[in-house]
């Protein structure tokens, strides 16, 4: 990160430091929000693990006594996910 020490700098100057600054803000919290959704897939994985379900990553969990879900073919193959689009 850069910082800036002279006090007459000119606004377009200003302008563009403080543009490169939230470029910068604005790539970390996209990593970050990047690594928050890996933690929420792994955790869900893990429950599912533990409790002897399947887990598909970016679907809904859906097992429990709850839930009323339709037959499914376990064969068939699911469209991509969120994290598969682009």
């Amino acid at each position: 990160m850069a910082v800036v020490h002279e006090e007459n700098l000119k606004f377009s100057e200003v302008r563009e430091h403080l543009d490169s600054l939230a470029d910068e803000v604005a790539s970390i919290a996209s990593d970050l929000w990047s690594l928050v959704e890996l933690e929420r897939q792994l955790a869900r994985a893990e429950i599912a693990w533990q409790l002897g379900k399947r887990f598909n990553q970016d679907e809904a969990l859906d097992w429990g006594c709850a839930v009323d879900r339709a037959e499914e073919d376990l064969a068939a193959w699911c469209a991509p996910g969120a994290t598969m689009k682009k």
